[in-house]
């Protein structure tokens, strides 16, 4: 069994494993955690859609914006805000 210390560097290794030391610091700077999911598609402002329904409701489905530096939920197309939003689940 794991110790609950190790849990973090983990987290932390395997992702740099999937996505790298640039894609990991994306993450983190953009959306402050560390998740993994499934990508569910990109939109015309290459906005990336992601979705692990492991993770309690409300916390499973995320956006990656394509312009780290000026996030703006005004950006998301609106065929993905209703993904989003749970009115409707197919993107």
């Amino acid at each position: 069994m794991q110790s609950s210390w190790l849990a973090p560097f983990t987290k932390l290794s395997k992702q740099v494993a999937e996505r790298g030391w640039k894609g990991t610091m994306n993450q983190l700077y953009l959306i402050g955690d560390i998740k993994f999911g499934d990508l569910k598609g990109t939109d015309a402002f290459d906005n990336k859609y992601y979705e692990n329904l492991d993770y309690p409701f409300g916390q499973h489905r995320w956006v990656e914006y394509s312009d780290i530096h000026n996030p703006d939920a005004t950006m998301i197309q609106p065929e993905w805000h209703g993904w989003m939003h749970h009115m409707f689940d197919v993107s």
